[in-house]
C-alpha cells in the first residue's frame, strides 16, 4: 500500500493523487481537513491520522449493506420483505456502468409512499460519489445518443423536403419516425436522470 504523509497544523488533504483502493494518506498536526469523494477508513492515533481507501465498489456494497440493516431494523413488518426486494433491485441497477433511472426513481417513490422514515437513508446511497459519477455518465451518454439521432433526423428532414405532399419514398417516412421515436424514448430516459431524487 503506498502513502503519503502530511505534517503540520492546518493541512488540506485532498487526496486527489492517491487512487481510491490504492493507497492512503498519513496526517498528522492539530487542525487538518481530510476531504475527497471517497469512502474511507479514518484511523487516529493521537495527533496523527491514518486514512485507508476503499474501492468504490466496496464503498458502494458497504452502503447497502448498511440500507440493508437500518430496513431490517426499521421498516414495518408488513413492508420489510418488499423494502429488501426493493433495494436489491436499485443494487442491480447501479452494478451497471449505466444507471437505470427508472428502477432509481421507481424505488424511491416506493419507499416515500410506503417508508417515508427510511427515505433518507436511501437517498443516502443513492447521492454518494460513486452513484452520482455512474449518474453523470449515463446522462452524457444519453445526450450524445440524442445528438446523434438529432442530427439523423436532420439530414432525412433535408431528403424528405426535397419531395412533395404525398410524394416522399415510404423508406424515408419509416426512417424520421424511427428517429424521432429513438428520440422521444431517449429524451424521456434523460428526463427520469434530470434528478433521480426529487
Amino acid at each position: 500500500m503506498t502513502e503519503e504523509e502530511i505534517h503540520g497544523a492546518g493541512a488540506i488533504a485532498q487526496a486527489g493523487g492517491v487512487a481510491a483502493g490504492r493507497g492512503g494518506i498519513a496526517i498528522t498536526g492539530d487542525g487538518n481537513v481530510i476531504g475527497d469523494d471517497s469512502t474511507v477508513q479514518v484511523v487516529k492515533t493521537g495527533r496523527d491520522v491514518f486514512i485507508h481507501y476503499q474501492p468504490l465498489e466496496t464503498a458502494l456494497t458497504a452502503l447497502f449493506g448498511t440500507l440493508r440493516r437500518e430496513v431490517a431494523t426499521q421498516a414495518p413488518p408488513g413492508t420489510k420483505t418488499d423494502a429488501l426486494d426493493k433495494i436489491d433491485d436499485l443494487e442491480q441497477a447501479l452494478q451497471d456502468e449505466n444507471p437505470d433511472f427508472g428502477i432509481m426513481r421507481y424505488v424511491q417513490e416506493w419507499f416515500k409512499s410506503r417508508v417515508p422514515t427510511l427515505v433518507g437513508a436511501l437517498t443516502s446511497v443513492m447521492l454518494h460519489p460513486t452513484v452520482r459519477d455512474r449518474v453523470e455518465k449515463q446522462r452524457d451518454v444519453l445526450q450524445e445518443e440524442i445528438e446523434l439521432h438529432r442530427r439523423n433526423l436532420h439530414e432525412l428532414e433535408k431528403r424528405v423536403a426535397r419531395y412533395g405532399p404525398g410524394e416522399t419514398p415510404m423508406h424515408l417516412v419509416i426512417q424520421v419516425d424511427s428517429e424521432e421515436r429513438a428520440i422521444g424514448q431517449l429524451e424521456s430516459l434523460l428526463g427520469e436522470g434530470e434528478n433521480p431524487l426529487r
